[in-house]
C-alpha cells in the first residue's frame, strides 16, 4: 500500500515498513488515519512476515520493521555487525493469537496439550478430540511468519510441525481456506479471524475474542512491535509517538487488536 498525496518528490516524508502480516491491517489503518493530519506523508507498507521486514530492516530498505514476535538474538547480533548497535524494539499493541476452524466443525475448545498434538501430528483424526471420524487437515504459516515462531514457541513447546502440515504463504489465505474446508484447523492473528467464515476456537476454556486486553488470562495472547536501528527522529518519531498514543491506540481496538493500555 502506498498512501500518497499529490506529486511525490525527494523532500516528501516519507515512511517505509514492512514485515508482519499479522499487523498489516493495522499498520494500513495506522497509516490512513496519521495522513488525516499530515497528508504530506507518504507510506510505503508492506507484508510478507516478520522475519522478512527485519531483514530488509537489516538491509537498509525501510524505516521501521513490524513484528508479531520477539526480535532473535540472531537479529541483533546482525543489527550489532551492521550498525554497531542494537536496534530499538518497542510495544505498538496486543494481539490475541487465534486458532481457526470451518463453522461445521463441531470442536469449539482444545487444550493446549491438544493443540501441541494436532499441530506436531499426534493426531491425525478429529475423532481422537471429540470430533468426527474425518482427517485432521493441518495448515500452518511459512518459518518467516512471526505467528509460527509464536506458535512454535508457545504451543509446539520447541517441536517440528506435522509433516501433513500445508503451508499458507499469508493469514488472510489461510482463513479463506479453513471457510473451505470443513476439516481444516490453523492459526493467526484475530483480526484476521472473520466470524462469519470461521469458528475462533476456545483455548485452555478461554475466548480470544471475549478476554479484555488487560487479562492474562487467554494462553496466547502476544505483544505486536515497531523495530527500528536508531532511535526515530523526525516526522518517524511524531508517527510513532503518535501510534503510541491515545489516537494510535484507539485504532488498535477499531481494527480488532487490543491496545497497549
Amino acid at each position: 500500500m502506498a498512501a500518497c498525496a499529490g506529486n511525490v518528490t525527494e523532500k516528501t516524508p516519507r515512511i517505509r515498513i514492512a514485515g508482519s502480516d499479522t499487523m498489516l491491517p493495522l499498520n494500513q489503518a495506522w497509516a490512513e488515519a496519521f495522513r488525516q493530519e499530515h497528508p504530506e506523508v507518504v507510506f510505503d507498507i508492506r507484508g510478507g512476515g516478520s522475519s522478512i521486514g527485519i531483514d530488509a530492516l537489516i538491509a537498509g530498505k525501510i524505516d521501521i520493521a513490524t513484528a508479531s514476535r520477539t526480535i532473535s538474538p540472531e537479529e541483533v547480533s546482525r543489527i550489532a555487525s551492521h550498525y554497531r548497535k542494537i536496534g530499538l524494539s518497542l510495544r505498538v499493541a496486543k494481539d490475541h493469537f487465534s486458532v481457526f476452524v470451518h463453522p461445521n466443525n463441531p470442536i469449539r475448545g482444545l487444550s493446549l496439550e491438544t493443540l501441541s498434538q494436532i499441530f506436531d501430528g499426534t493426531l491425525t483424526n478429529w475423532r481422537d478430540v471429540g470430533g468426527a471420524d474425518r482427517p485432521i487437515h493441518l495448515l500452518r504459516r511459512p518459518d518467516t511468519a512471526g505467528s509460527t515462531t509464536f506458535f512454535r514457541n508457545r504451543v509446539l513447546e520447541g517441536k517440528a510441525f506435522g509433516e501433513n502440515a500445508n503451508t499458507v504463504e499469508t493469514t488472510e489465505e489461510l482463513v479463506h481456506e479453513i471457510a473451505m474446508d470443513p476439516d481444516a484447523i490453523g492459526y493467526g492473528g484475530t483480526a484476521y479471524g472473520d466470524t462469519t467464515l470461521v469458528i475462533h476456537l476456545r483455548v485452555e476454556g478461554h475466548s480470544p475474542l471475549e478476554i479484555s486486553p488487560q487479562s492474562e488470562q487467554y494462553p496466547l495472547s502476544r505483544y505486536l512491535y515497531f523495530l527500528t536501528i536508531t532511535p526515530p527522529e523526525g516526522i518517524l518519531k511524531a508517527y510513532i509517538d503518535w501510534v503510541t498514543g491515545p489516537d494510535g491506540q484507539a485504532i488498535v481496538s477499531s481494527v480488532g487488536y487490543f491496545p497497549l493500555w
